[in-house]
């Protein structure tokens, strides 16, 4: 038998493609994560709500009553008001 040695370049064209394949994984990546976090950052809403009054007397209740349904008018929490309800049967 005729043996040569045959040393070539195969293996460089498997790592070639190897570390292609590795780029294009890391670049999807990549792309997936800074549109993720767009997306998330532009979704912020930020809402201005006032500080709740210092309840000290009947009409202090009254007026955190008032401006509890001012900030929520449309869903009416009854445990708020069953608590606002009875704190000022206490006074």
């Amino acid at each position: 038998m005729n043996r040569r040695r045959q040393a070539g370049f195969a293996h460089l064209g498997l790592l070639v493609m190897i570390l292609v394949l590795v780029g294009i994984v890391v670049f999807a990546g990549w792309r997936i994560h800074s549109h993720a976090t767009k997306v998330s950052s532009q979704n912020v809403t930020t809402v201005s709500v006032p500080a709740a009054p210092s309840v000290s007397s009947a009409s202090d209740l009254n007026t955190a009553a008032t401006t509890l349904d001012q900030n929520d008018p449309t869903n009416s929490n009854s445990s708020d008001l069953n608590q606002l309800d009875s704190q000022l049967n206490t006074f």
